[in-house]
């Protein structure tokens, strides 16, 4: 294969190559044009590759207090991950748990985002869980989605959750008074009606 001013796959590199390993088949780090694939590493004439493995060195919250509904960030730091998918679970944390033995799981996960350069960053809308002792607390689990035995759990402190506050109007429809107690989300939680 002609490659950039180069012939791709003799092993010698040429024109526009970064890479060639003595063939013309890709999927083993140096493409069947001669390129060095995402996630691998390649030297010498004929190149040999090898691949680079993704380590993940911190990952935390933007902040260790939000109000129900309020959005957070989850940032996670590695070497070598440039272009790497990492998932998100996120779990409240129980005194008797770990994330396989009674930490509850949140309704909703934050979605999957892409490592640009050594960072990844996702948002999370909180949710607010009911704790026998409080407010929930709650820490996160990056996992990268090509290797599930890398992953690594947010640092401390742990994400604190406040309910949001209930808000109470006293309304008059057609005559009638009415109490009305709304939840943050306009949701109306519970209400009382009287004729006037």
């Amino acid at each position: 294969t002609v490659s950039s001013g180069g012939t791709c796959g003799n092993g010698i590199l040429e024109g526009g190559e970064t890479c060639d390993d003595g063939d013309a088949t890709g999927g083993d780090g140096c493409s069947a044009i001669c390129q060095t694939e995402s996630g691998w590493s390649c030297n010498g004439q004929p190149s040999v590759c090898t691949q680079v493995v993704c380590t993940l060195t911190g990952a935390t919250w933007s902040a260790s207090t939000r109000t129900e509904g309020s959005s957070v960030t989850l940032t996670v730091t590695g070497n070598n991950c440039n272009g790497q998918q990492i998932n998100f679970v996120v779990w409240e944390d129980d005194i008797l748990g770990g994330e396989d033995t009674g930490d509850d799981p949140v309704a909703v996960n934050p979605l999957s985002t892409t490592f640009n350069g050594n960072v990844a960053t996702m948002t999370w809308i909180t949710e607010w869980q009911s704790d026998a002792l409080g407010d929930p607390e709650y820490y996160f689990v990056a996992t990268q989605q090509t290797n599930a035995s890398n992953r690594i759990t947010s640092s401390a402190p742990l994400l604190s959750v406040s309910q949001a506050p209930v808000v109470t109007a006293d309304v008059v429809v057609n005559g009638a008074q009415t109490y009305q107690t709304i939840d943050a989300f306009g949701a109306s939680a519970n209400s009382l009606s009287w004729d006037n």
